[in-house]
């Protein structure tokens, strides 16, 4: 009987370990990508205000994507 509770108590200790370690990579992987995606705005907004700043037409339409849609107080502008 003991060994019957042994093997049991062993193999919940590896699932919890098991679903611990699964836990731990998904936060990392999120963590992961939080930082990249903030990366990526940095990269973005330097490119734009580099665009701006060297009056660069092509750096700047550069920076937003074909569907771009912008609106400034009713005046829309869409596309590059």
């Amino acid at each position: 009987m003991w060994v019957f509770r042994t093997i049991a108590l062993v193999l919940l200790v590896v699932m919890i370990t098991v679903a611990g370690a699964a836990q731990t990579s998904a936060a990392q992987s999120n963590a992961q990508q939080r930082l990249q995606d903030k990366l990526d705005i940095q990269v973005l907004i330097v490119r734009y205000g580099t665009a701006l700043d060297t009056l660069d037409a092509d750096a700047y339409a550069g920076v937003f994507t074909t569907n771009t849609e912008l609106d400034v107080a009713g005046n829309v502008r869409k596309g590059r």
